[in-house]
């Protein structure tokens, strides 16, 4: 399932957010400037985990800031 919609980004610009939900995949978002972008986004995420060239980088997001560091 995709899903987009307009919010306020910083300094009171409109920025899309794009949601993809794939069975066996945890959901992935961004946020883009426009709506083009976030459909393209979400063709091209949905297209790597079909040919399983996708990887989660979630966990390396959270590396403890003592530790990216050390």
């Amino acid at each position: 399932m995709d899903a987009y919609w307009k919010r306020l980004g910083p300094g009171g610009k409109t920025v899309r957010q794009a949601q993809i939900r794939r069975a066996g995949y945890p959901p992935q978002s961004s946020t883009v400037s426009n709506k083009g972008d976030a459909e393209a986004w979400g063709r091209k995420t949905k297209a790597a985990m079909d040919a399983e060239g996708w990887v989660d980088c979630r966990a390396d997001r959270r590396i403890p800031l003592r530790k990216a560091f050390a």
